[in-house]
């Protein structure tokens, strides 16, 4: 059974570490976001990559500002989509969804995503 994967909460977007270097990594991770802000509609990044190359402080550095954004960061060994599902209902607040199919889940998830513009997932190499 693959491990149930927990979304830190946040109150928006975290504070940008005084460290922030743009790497080449940061380049492409700030290109493809803009790429997706411009578009129309709600949008949703995944990112994903090996650990220790800069994914999250290049994303915390782009959101950083932006209104209508969310981060969620998620961190374990693996997941699939029924963990990302119950992790976004419990890191919105949303109710009514413990022992609901992935398909309900969803259907619950797509109201509430409705007032963001653009969420973007860190780390999700965890979720397979």
């Amino acid at each position: 059974m693959a491990e149930v994967v927990t979304l830190a909460k946040s109150d928006g977007v975290p504070a940008l570490p005084p460290d922030f270097v743009m790497t080449e990594t940061a380049r492409e991770i700030h290109r493809s976001l803009d790429h997706m802000r411009n578009m129309t509609g709600f949008r949703m990044a995944l990112i994903s990559g090996a650990a220790g190359i800069g994914k999250s402080l290049a994303i915390l550095e782009y959101m950083t500002g932006k209104s209508r954004c969310e981060f969620f960061n998620g961190a374990a060994e693996e997941s699939n989509a029924m963990a990302l599902a119950e992790n976004l209902c419990f890191h919105l607040g949303l109710t009514n969804w413990q022992n609901a199919s992935l398909l309900t889940r969803r259907t619950i998830l797509v109201p509430a995503l409705a007032r963001y513009d653009f969420i973007v997932i860190d780390e999700a190499q965890n979720y397979t």
